[in-house]
């Protein structure tokens, strides 16, 4: 059978490892060990290190079929998929061009060349290096690894005491053992989400993420499509997206940027952009709701080296609403859960990762976005009707712990 090479086997890769499976392609996993359900459905599994490109290389050797290689919704495993479609010879991307959408210093170094709104940086990799009053920097600021995902190692310092505080625990999650120290840039986050395919720029949607309520960290709870910004932003995000995305000149492939906007100033400032989709199921779930297309289809044609016509894909737009939303616990025991049959019964609601809660278990503080609980997806035809729906949501699911203190905690959704 013809066999497509997946790197990934947690539940955020499931969908798409499914997908291909659907259209009768044998699949190859590769993940390290632990319980991802990625294993349970795949045809054969390889135990290593998304990041381990010669490892992989060597377990696959002697596969005579493997037609494509792909993944989506991490970043880290993004380099590794274009070396090794190089090295068999597949339809990807370069592993140079690759490689620079994975690491936010080289996506820092080329909005500066192209005159692309972004925060004043500092590339560290000792406390030596970091001069704020020569870069025209203040306080407060973010520091955070160069090259992670999922909010590790990032945090809010208000002075020089903060930053030595944080500086080896952010440097810690960071593989190339630097870290960015940043300006803060008071804004509103929203998400871009797109597709590139031969030079030409696809655009999906822009969607708005909310955030929990917690001091100094930075963890969407929610991301709704699409978002309430002004005609104008929206030109504004679409021409810098193209711009970026048209010098980086990747073949193929989904594109997930973060932009911080401030409608009342007219400003905005790139925080990240990356060569896969958004996480949190967004490529997977929110994209099709939202647009009424299969991107995934989309993705696997440009995989195997098969044209597409993106004017095509345009006309097929079949504009909606949608949305996750995540929420968090007190750390404590959960004692009671009520509202997931009722969920079940909302056609609005198209999926639900609850099945790891129940009674008993014992919760843990929320430290990065990775320990998020949920999320719900939601799809509508519009994004009043989300609205409701969300609150609908956060009033029938309630969950009950016990803390520390004696006293019941309940559900954090924002």
């Amino acid at each position: 059978m013809k066999t497509i090479l997946v790197l990934g086997a947690a539940a955020l890769q499931l969908p798409l490892i499914k997908f291909i499976k659907s259209k009768g392609y044998r699949v190859i996993v590769v993940s390290i060990k632990g319980d991802y359900p990625g294993f349970s459905v795949a045809d054969r599994c390889i135990y290593l290190d998304v990041r381990d490109s010669i490892g992989i290389l060597s377990e696959i050797r002697n596969e005579k079929n493997i037609v494509g290689v792909i993944t989506d919704q991490t970043d880290i495993a993004v380099p590794t998929v274009a070396f090794l479609a190089e090295q068999l010879g597949l339809p990807g991307n370069s592993f140079q061009c690759a490689s620079t959408y994975s690491n936010k210093f080289l996506i820092r170094e080329l909005c500066k060349q192209l005159h692309i709104p972004n925060p004043i940086y500092i590339r560290a990799i000792m406390l030596a290096d970091i001069d704020l009053e020569e870069c025209h920097m203040s306080f407060p600021v973010m520091i955070k690894p160069e090259d992670n995902q999922g909010s590790r190692g990032v945090y809010k310092c208000y002075n020089w005491k903060d930053i030595e505080l944080y500086f080896e625990k952010s440097k810690s999650f960071s593989r190339t053992g630097y870290v960015i120290v940043e300006e803060f840039f008071e804004g509103a986050e929203v998400v871009v989400e797109g597709f590139v395919y031969n030079g030409q720029y696809l655009l999906w949607g822009i969607g708005e993420r909310r955030y929990f309520d917690l001091k100094d960290k930075f963890i969407p709870s929610q991301t709704i499509f699409p978002a309430c910004i002004s005609e104008n932003m929206r030109r504004e995000l679409l021409f810098t997206e193209k711009k970026i995305h048209s010098i980086l000149n990747p073949s193929f492939g989904m594109i997930h940027s973060e932009y911080l906007i401030n409608e009342t100033t007219k400003e905005f400032r790139l925080v990240e952009t990356a060569l896969r989709g958004g996480g949190v199921y967004i490529s997977s779930h929110l994209v099709p709701l939202y647009t009424g297309v299969n991107n995934y289809d989309l993705l696997l044609k440009c995989c195997l080296g098969e044209k597409v016509d993106i004017d095509d894909i345009k006309e097929s737009f079949i504009p909606a609403s949608s949305a996750y939303i995540c929420f968090y616990l007190p750390e404590g025991e959960i004692k009671s859960i009520t509202g997931i049959s009722q969920l079940k019964t909302m056609a609005e609601v198209k999926k639900m990762d609850l099945d790891d809660i129940s009674v008993g278990m014992r919760t843990q503080p929320l430290e990065n976005k990775t320990m998020r609980l949920g999320p719900i997806i939601v799809g509508t035809t519009c994004r009043k009707e989300t609205e409701s729906v969300i609150d609908r949501i956060t009033h029938l699911l309630s969950i009950q712990v016990l803390q520390s203190d004696n006293k019941i905690g309940r559900i954090h959704w924002l």
